[in-house]
């Protein structure tokens, strides 16, 4: 016992933290490395525990979700048992061995309960990188974000991440502090009327968003520590809708654009695919009659929702698709629809103008189990829209397997083997490469 004291008041274990918290006679605060583990899939997180005012908080990593952002997570701490929630996992509760210096425990219970492990370990030195909060104006209203910048000095390339769909606010993510760390600069901000942003997103319209990404590129073309020339776009879902509209309509030159399941369609041929390759992906074997009745029932949807017409064909539909098996998948009321219906009508949009016009580099993903927005549709017509454009710069990448997400859902795969969600690594190594490959990052000076 006498020995665990002496390695808790060693720096090695205490890493500049004042006051040791207790489990038992252990510190608990510093830099953990372990993994969850269900079935034999291995799920690997870093947690870093620390004090913030009288409270213990963990700030949790899992390489598998670099694009999610993770907030921090209550520590609860009595006698020599640890209780941490794991995002996307569950409420770890975990037992601290004194002859290890290990947390073990778990995360539920029974034949599905899921072990936990963790070891105290040298938190690993990284390039050191600067996060700013910021504020920027679009029209009356003021939008707030972080600016994540590299440590040296600039201008430095920057992109402008665009959220998708709803009211959303800033992710600061892996994906961030792993760009900035090769030289690149990213702005996220909370989406208007979201977080610390001003304004109502249960009003805006698409012209609404695309106007704030331009107040954006805006902003960060006046900063002496972003280089004017080069500054990007990554539009996520819903987002790939606004990036190639924001680099036609912004008055500084949009320098390259990202997106990811970024939609090349119009907005209404969007939800009739969607639905499409929601039957087609669901594993059931529908008959023709089914897929006609499906198509009838979401193009009289889409006719109420965009145009406020059909009102009593629509509920005639209804009725049909109720005694079927498409009942699970379709069967709304009006009130049930009408704040879909409501966000369909403010962002009813078409890329295809802007797209023929895009030149700079471009880079897109998509996911071949991505029902809302579905690579075979969107592939031939994003190559065609840039193809017209006469753009040569153009990368289109399909993640096979690949889900709205751009990863690989949590749960028994084929074989039957139960597999932890993840990102595609693809997707973030053929980013990053793409990337550097089309900018000029600062240097160090020596």
């Amino acid at each position: 016992m006498n020995c665990l004291k002496s390695i808790c008041r060693t720096a090695f274990f205490i890493s500049a933290i004042s006051v040791c918290a207790q489990a038992g006679d252990y510190a608990i605060e510093g830099y953990w490395e372990g993994a969850v583990v269900r079935e034999g899939a291995v799920r690997i997180i870093r947690i870093d525990i620390f004090k913030e005012g009288d409270a213990l908080k963990a700030q949790i990593e899992m390489p598998d979700l670099i694009t999610h952002g993770l907030r921090p997570s209550a520590v609860k701490v009595e006698a020599s048992t640890i209780s941490i929630r794991i995002p996307m996992v569950g409420e770890a509760v975990m037992k601290m061995n004194p002859a290890t210096g290990e947390m073990t425990g778990a995360v539920g219970q029974g034949a599905q309960a899921v072990t936990i492990n963790l070891k105290r370990a040298v938190k690993p030195v990284e390039a050191p990188i600067k996060k700013e909060e910021v504020q920027f104006t679009s029209g009356d209203i003021t939008l707030s974000g972080t600016l994540v910048t590299p440590l040296v000095a600039g201008p430095h390339p920057v992109i402008v991440w665009i959220q998708g769909r709803g009211g959303r606010i800033r992710e600061e993510s892996a994906r961030t502090r792993l760009l900035a760390q090769r030289g690149v600069a990213s702005l996220i901000y909370d989406k208007r009327g979201s977080g610390k942003s001003t304004g109502d997103f249960r009003k805006a319209t698409f012209d609404d968003l695309v106007s704030d990404a331009i107040a954006a590129v805006r902003f960060l073309s006046k900063r002496p520590d972003i280089d004017p020339r080069q500054i990007g776009l990554h539009g996520e879902s819903a987002g790939g809708w606004i990036a190639p509209v924001v680099a036609v309509r912004s008055e500084i030159s949009v320098a390259f654009i990202m997106t990811s399941a970024g939609p090349a369609e119009n907005l209404y041929d969007q939800q009739v695919h969607a639905y499409q390759y929601y039957l087609k992906l669901s594993g059931i074997e529908f008959t023709p009659e089914e897929l006609r009745l499906a198509e009838e029932h979401v193009r009289l949807r889409l006719r109420l929702a965009f145009k406020n017409e059909g009102r009593e064909e629509f509920v005639a539909s209804a009725e049909k698709v109720k005694n079927t098996r498409l009942a699970k998948f379709y069967l709304n009321t009006e009130a049930e629809d009408a704040s879909d219906f409501d966000w369909l009508r403010r962002n009813d949009c078409d890329p295809a103008p802007a797209l023929k016009k895009i030149k700079a580099p471009f880079l897109a993903f998509y996911g071949t189990r991505d029902y809302i927005v579905p690579a075979e549709e969107n592939v031939r017509r994003l190559e065609g829209h840039l193809t017209q454009a006469g753009n040569r710069d153009f990368k289109i990448v399909v993640i096979r397997g690949g889900d709205h997400g751009l990863g690989f859902a949590q749960g028994n795969e084929g074989d039957k083997r139960w597999a932890w969600g993840r990102v595609s690594p693809e997707y973030v190594e053929t980013m990053v490469e793409w990337l550097l490959r089309r900018v000029t990052v600062a240097k160090a000076r020596q």
